[in-house]
């Protein structure tokens, strides 16, 4: 039995890419009363794998990435405008390759975070994670920004990326790009 939903086949199994986005913008404002959020997992595995053959899929995993609630949701949509950006060119007329909306995207994700105080909190997470009980309260916060911070780590790659594809970000983003380098066992930045 098929455990998808219709409206999540229709796109999973679709060849179009664009007839995809529209289905996937229907489902994220007003999606069926038995169609379940977790289902957009299952778009963007499917975006992902179909992007490589035809990159306008990417834009199906954005908008399945934005409406996922899952931690990693984020960078996996800024990864997503990225590739796009660099598939297909910039172009601010549209909302997937807009740098602007890049931009935008990439601040909502850091917020105030700093890469120099981030690496302090990263070193403090993975000492406690490494030293107190698991069950303590200490142990879960400490983990919550050890996570965070790893996803700092990928956003560092993502902004790596779109610098060396030509773009120019403000310098508080490029600032993150040494933070692409960083490894979790040494807990330091690693000379290129």
């Amino acid at each position: 039995m098929d455990r998808l939903h219709p409206a999540t086949r229709a796109i999973t199994d679709g060849l179009d890419p664009n007839l995809a986005l529209a289905l996937a913008r229907v489902l994220a404002t007003d999606p069926p009363l038995d169609w379940e959020a977790r289902e957009w997992l299952s778009v963007a595995a499917a975006a992902e794998a179909k992007a490589s053959d035809q990159p306008l899929w990417l834009k199906v995993k954005v908008v399945a990435c934005e409406n996922q609630t899952t931690a990693m949701a984020p960078i996996n949509a800024l990864w997503a405008r990225a590739r796009l950006m660099a598939a297909l060119g910039r172009d601010d007329a549209d909302v997937f390759c807009s740098l602007a909306v890049f931009l935008e995207c990439a601040e909502k994700f850091v917020r105030a975070d700093t890469p120099d105080a981030a690496l302090a909190s990263y070193r403090a997470a993975r000492a406690t994670i490494l030293s107190a009980e698991q069950s303590s309260p200490e142990w879960a916060a400490a983990r919550d920004t050890f996570n965070r911070c790893r996803r700092l780590r990928e956003f560092a790659k993502i902004v790596r990326a779109v610098v060396q594809d030509g773009a120019q970000l403000p310098q508080h983003l490029q600032q993150w790009m040494s933070w692409a380098d960083l490894k979790e066992d040494e807990l330091s930045l690693v000379e290129a």
